[in-house]
């Protein structure tokens, strides 16, 4: 299953990628104005054309909803399953007691570089079940929990060695996509306020686009770490992110109650091995001639 929109110049890729899977293919498409949905058919998916409503966990829903086979690959369309994986898959789709399995999706950074990615882990392969629903305009999630849902269902939850590559060139992002995005963001926000996740990238976004609301965006969401202070690890792997910020910017401008020394001490018990972090702490304390320190952090960050 992928959504698309536009997506001429990369549908073929995705889905020759896939062609001997013997698979269905569904590509429900959100008002392409290019040849992305007769590409599709050509190469023989089953292809769906609703409204855009601002919110790509409607439209991924809708692709779930026309899926007949008992499991669900979700792919987006600029990214590719590698060559080789076919046999890894008839072996994870014939294990009876697994619900899902996140595997494994490369992130290339750089066009025509893809030894420059990185890689993450998400849930892209799961039994196609009526509470498998997504929720969310930007980043959608499950509805129902994935660890919730396979309780419920006795089954389990695998992390596999199967690969998918993104060609997402994240280095490369428009400010107009960024003000899309943004745009989805405050929607999401508005639905459902106070989400961390969404929070710190709303906030993010806005400061990339020289707004200066994002500083208050931001001490909102600064607020709910102090909630967490005392985790063994942090609530969202973006508070690095929000972390870094706090590190490199003023109190005035942050209006945050954590203090530069909390702020190190929960990023190095939370992000211990994050070299933007460690970097910018080391920078840090060899700038205040606190050498000890910077030589206590730098290793960290070499060793990561």
């Amino acid at each position: 299953c992928l959504i698309t929109r536009n997506a001429e110049q990369e549908i073929e890729q995705v889905l020759r990628s896939v062609a001997d899977l013997g698979a269905e293919v569904i590509v429900v498409d959100t008002g392409s104005t290019d040849g992305t949905v007769q590409a599709a058919k050509k190469l023989g998916a089953k292809v769906t054309v609703i409204r855009w409503d601002d919110d790509f966990s409607q439209a991924q829903n809708q692709a779930l909803a026309v899926a007949t086979g008992d499991w669900i690959l979700w792919l987006n369309p600029d990214e590719e399953l590698l060559p080789g994986q076919r046999e890894k898959l008839d072996g994870l789709l014939g294990r009876p007691g697994a619900l899902a399995y996140l595997i494994r999706v490369q992130e290339v950074m750089q066009i025509g570089h893809p030894e420059q990615a990185m890689e993450t882990l998400a849930p892209r392969l799961f039994r196609r079940h009526r509470d498998m629903k997504y929720i969310g305009r930007l980043h959608p999630s499950f509805r129902v929990p994935l660890e919730e849902l396979a309780r419920r269902e006795n089954k389990g939850l695998f992390s596999v060695d199967l690969l998918v590559r993104h060609h997402a060139y994240l280095s490369v992002v428009s400010e107009d996509k960024l003000r899309w995005a943004t745009r989805l963001l405050e929607l999401e926000l508005r639905d459902r306020p106070g989400q961390l996740h969404y929070l710190i990238e709303y906030g993010r976004n806005l400061l990339r686009l020289n707004d200066p609301n994002g500083h208050v965006v931001l001490a909102q969401a600064s607020e709910q770490l102090l909630a967490h202070w005392n985790e063994p690890t942090a609530p969202t792997a973006t508070v690095a992110s929000l972390l870094e910020y706090l590190l490199t910017v003023s109190a005035q401008q942050s209006h945050s109650r954590l203090s530069p020394s909390q702020v190190r001490e929960i990023a190095l018990r939370w992000f211990p091995t994050s070299p933007p972090l460690l970097w910018t702490m080391a920078q840090q304390a060899f700038q205040s001639e606190s050498f000890q320190e910077a030589h206590h952090i730098s290793p960290r960050g070499a060793h990561a």
